[in-house]
């Protein structure tokens, strides 16, 4: 079944068509060696991360000829995608969930190099993501635990909403076979999948809205559903980095009744062989264009800019130096 994604552009207020112009000429420019091109990874086009890098990225090179530096986002598998290809000098920058980054720093199978990631560095923080359960409207699914043994769509294994999934399950208690039948569909091919019968359920971890869920992009009925307080509990307590949050309440066009569930934050983050100048000056201009990345960006709408600067972040991962001299100026 066909998704349509007629309203996606209007509801990102044309940072796609702003990509395009920006990024258009920044290859002859790149190769007169004036300047200097920076990548940030993001994620899939269907999600957040992508229109949040683009963004960034339009106003780091609406300013290139001040700071001389070139901004490109980056499409990508998510966030363990992005840690990769940040380790091996692919890129830059990248957007990666909070949970990425701590297994990130201590070392996990999950990642192409499997040691601790010594040089992973925070920039900033974004936005609190969330744990959200798609189904079938007619479906008789109440909670993430009714899912157990069905056909759940966790995501490629280089996303973020993987690695969540995987804790979760870990959380409570699951034994493989619990989840024998969860599947990896791409984010583009995972609502024609629950729409066609051919997964019970899907999983993704963003901050709403996302355009994937609007009314014209969902090509049958929908709703979603939560997590119970004994399992918030028990992920919680295993994995601190989680913590309870509400999924608020008519975001959408579906049935969406408040419910509840996990959170996370997501980061900025960089390696620390980039030039301090470089991430200086992102971080400055992300600062001081927040609220026209409000206005470009759906899911930053409701951050406060003001409480943006300092992460919390500073026991579960060093800021980079750069990031250091632009708080501290």
């Amino acid at each position: 079944m066909p998704i349509k994604f007629s309203l996606i552009l209007s509801k990102l207020r044309l940072v796609t068509l702003i990509g395009a112009f920006a990024l258009a000429p920044l290859n002859s420019v790149y190769a007169s060696g004036q300047f200097e091109l920076i990548e940030i990874g993001s994620g899939s086009t269907y999600g957040n991360y992508y229109p949040v890098a683009m963004g960034i990225c339009h106003f780091i090179n609406a300013s290139v000829k001040a700071n001389h530096i070139l901004c490109r986002a980056k499409s990508s598998g998510g966030s363990i995608d992005n840690i990769n290809k940040l380790r091996s000098g692919e890129i830059q920058f990248a957007i990666a969930q909070s949970d990425t980054i701590v297994a990130a720093k201590s070392g996990s199978e999950l990642f192409i190099d499997s040691s601790p990631y010594a040089d992973l560095r925070v920039v900033m923080p974004l936005y609190p993501e969330i744990y959200t359960i798609i189904v079938r409207r007619d479906s008789t699914f109440n909670t993430f635990t009714d899912l157990r043994g069905r056909r759940v769509n966790e995501g490629a294994k280089s996303s973020g909403q993987y690695k969540v999934t995987r804790d979760i399950i870990k959380a409570l208690g699951w034994v493989p076979t619990d989840s024998a039948l969860f599947t990896n569909y791409a984010p583009r091919d995972q609502l024609a999948a629950l729409c066609d019968t051919k997964i019970d359920a899907f999983i993704m971890v963003v901050g709403h809205p996302v355009p994937m869920l609007e009314k014209d992009a969902v090509p049958c009925a929908v709703r979603w559903i939560g997590l119970d307080s004994d399992s918030i509990q028990k992920i919680s307590e295993q994995f601190p980095y989680f913590s309870g949050v509400k999924i608020e309440e008519n975001i959408y066009h579906f049935d969406s009744p408040k419910q509840s569930s996990i959170g996370l934050l997501s980061y900025l983050v960089s390696d620390q062989a980039v030039r301090p100048g470089i991430v200086f000056e992102v971080a400055r201009i992300v600062k001081e264009n927040f609220e026209g990345l409000q206005f470009l960006v759906p899911v930053l709408s409701k951050i406060d800019g003001e409480s943006l600067p300092l992460p919390d972040a500073g026991a579960m991962l060093p800021l980079h130096s750069g990031a250091i001299q632009y708080y501290e100026r």
